[in-house]
């Protein structure tokens, strides 16, 4: 009988609690990245393209990968990117005109002179903070770099982002939040996680009227829009 019987019911009573716990284990790591957060604005509809950033959960974003930011019909694509401190980007062009990249973004300053194709050499971020990008020639063209050492994920369509295990505070951040792009709002733990609702929210209000990401001021010479507007 012992050799048809169930191989549970033949186990020590320390080896059961041992696969118990493993299993439950690996039941809470499956369901870890299971469960949504969902970033909405002051009249409660979803916030697409913000970024959440996990503080104290490290980015795993490898920084020896060089990231990319092309230039596609006169727009950046993509037009926000996450990176890390320490990583390069690669700013090439794809369109069949010139263009002119520059920052005057605290954490990084600088400018790619007016060119084609791709730059001989990419541009290392190697400060945290948000870096705005323009072009010289084409005052239309706005993108940012995310730059964390957290792990930080992009709100999708529903403005959801995937809970990773360990998630406590967090910051939020838009192109509509403030005026100052380096402005981030943080959200304690004890504010999100009170939720009962399976798939807690954080409000993240936009003061930044949305025609400003639609459609900018024309000006003329090297980084007056960026002069003015920061």
């Amino acid at each position: 009988m012992s050799a048809v019987m169930p191989i549970f019911f033949r186990m020590s009573l320390t080896a059961m609690l041992t696969l118990a716990v493993s299993l439950l284990g690996l039941l809470l790591s499956s369901n870890a990245w299971s469960q949504w957060l969902t970033v909405v604005d002051q009249h409660g509809d979803p916030v697409a393209q913000a970024i959440v950033t996990f503080v104290g959960v490290p980015s795993p974003i490898d920084v020896s990968q060089l990231a990319v930011v092309d230039q596609v019909e006169q727009q950046f694509s993509p037009q926000q990117r996450v990176i890390a401190p320490g990583q390069r980007v690669s700013f090439p062009n794809s369109d069949n005109i010139r263009h002119h990249v520059y920052s005057f973004s605290t954490p990084k300053v600088f400018e790619i002179r007016l060119y084609a194709d791709t730059p001989e050499a990419p541009i290392l971020f190697d400060q945290a903070g948000v870096v705005v990008l323009g072009c010289n020639i084409h005052d239309n063209m706005i993108g940012h770099l995310y730059i964390s050492a957290d792990l930080s994920l992009i709100t999708d369509d529903l403005g959801r982002v995937l809970l990773p295990d360990g998630a406590n505070d967090i910051y939020l951040w838009h192109t509509r939040y403030q005026l100052d792009d380096e402005q981030r709002l943080l959200v304690r733990a004890s504010q999100w996680q009170s939720s009962v609702s399976d798939s807690p929210s954080v409000r993240l209000p936009l003061a930044v009227p949305l025609a400003r990401d639609k459609q900018m001021t024309p000006t003329s010479g090297f980084g007056n829009h960026f002069r003015m507007g920061h």
